[in-house]
């Protein structure tokens, strides 16, 4: 297990639906990434790629979504795990805890050592590096 000063993530890529774009950009901004392309409808987010390193999530808004007959009303959201490999889960846990506070320390899972949050909408987010 590499122990560096910081952290990279190495690859990963997901979409996800959200309640609120604005709080859920702020929340992954403490985590590092960075806006990317935002689309907004009736002034609201619609949508909003969030950028670290190798790695991409495309924030959803599920009222958006809905608006337009994208996705069915009423769409449950959270349930999924998001999982993003870094090259030092311990980096990534002395530099987010600087921001986010108390985070839980990382932990071993078979042959992975895994960091486990959950964002606003309460998807599950691992950053993991294989053992």
């Amino acid at each position: 297990m590499a122990d560096e000063k910081k952290s990279r993530i190495l690859s990963g890529g997901a979409s996800v639906l959200v309640s609120d774009p604005e709080r859920s950009v702020e929340w992954y901004k403490t985590l590092g990434f960075t806006v990317g392309r935002m689309h907004r409808l009736d002034e609201a987010i619609a949508y909003v790629y969030m950028h670290r390193e190798d790695a991409t999530l495309l924030l959803s808004s599920r009222q958006s979504l809905e608006s337009v007959g994208a996705i069915p009303a009423g769409l449950k959201l959270g349930g999924t795990a998001i999982s993003l490999k870094v090259s030092s889960v311990r980096a990534f846990h002395r530099e987010i805890s600087a921001t986010l506070g108390s985070v839980p320390p990382p932990e071993p899972q078979g042959s992975r050592l895994e960091l486990r949050l959950q964002d606003p909408d309460g998807y599950d987010i691992v950053f993991f590096e294989w053992c």
